[in-house]
């Protein structure tokens, strides 16, 4: 079995493959419509681009994927198992993050401190099939990108890095969000380069973010009896 490091080393060379290359919407009358200038349209084509070349990637290694991108809210977005991975069951979601200049981007978040992140061993996930201690790791592919919103489609974004890590490793300690109990990310370019984390670990990751959604309760919040 290869390990983890190694086989995120590899997926993030084949995302290299993954570039900006949409020129608009094309109509049924054969008209190209271009993209609004709106950031979350960016963030669903990107992951749209990266999909396939995580499956070729997952195929090439025999892993197994499990597609559920179709389900925008849910968690995660493709579930992957089996060939090199060995026994192990891996989340991967896809993420984005916009270049704002120097060493900064935009905050991703990187899912929900409450719910299934909260209470890890009820079945949340996937219609109530799995829970979030289901899954061995908990990967992220991220895209930091270069938007121009002024310019025409073609032009209006660059892709300018790829990152693929454990969630724990771009985890930052600040939500992600004002309005939603998200986890937030990493908002410094060289830090996610170089996977300099916020935590030592996993444990400390989850630890940290759980005791935070209790501490820091929303409307829906439901005190697990430990973490």
């Amino acid at each position: 079995m290869v390990g983890s490091e190694q086989l995120q080393v590899e997926l993030r060379k084949s995302l290299e493959s993954v570039k900006w290359n949409i020129v608009g919407s094309l109509t049924n009358d054969s008209r190209i419509i271009p993209m609004p200038p709106e950031s979350r349209i960016v963030t669903v084509l990107l992951q749209a681009l990266a999909v396939p070349e995580i499956f070729s990637w997952a195929k090439s290694h025999d892993v197994i994927t499990k597609d559920l991108v179709e389900n925008t809210r849910g968690y995660t977005d493709i579930e992957l198992s089996g060939g090199a991975l060995g026994r192990k069951l891996v989340a991967l979601d896809i993420k984005s993050a916009r270049y704002l200049g120097k060493d900064h981007v935009s905050r991703m978040t990187l899912g929900t401190y409450n719910g299934y992140f909260l209470h890890p061993n009820e079945k949340r996930l996937s219609r109530g099939m799995r829970c979030y201690n289901d899954y061995d790791e908990h990967w992220i592919a991220l895209f930091v990108y270069k938007w121009e919103p002024k310019k025409s489609t073609s032009e209006m974004v660059e892709v300018v890095e790829r990152i693929v890590a454990h969630k724990w490793q771009v985890a930052s300690r600040i939500s992600g969000s004002g309005d939603t109990a998200n986890i937030g990310g990493i908002n410094s370019l060289s830090a996610l380069r170089t996977l300099r984390s916020k935590f030592k670990d996993k444990n400390e990751f989850e630890h940290y973010w759980r005791d935070y959604a209790v501490k820091h309760p929303r409307k829906r919040t439901r005190a697990p009896k430990s973490y």
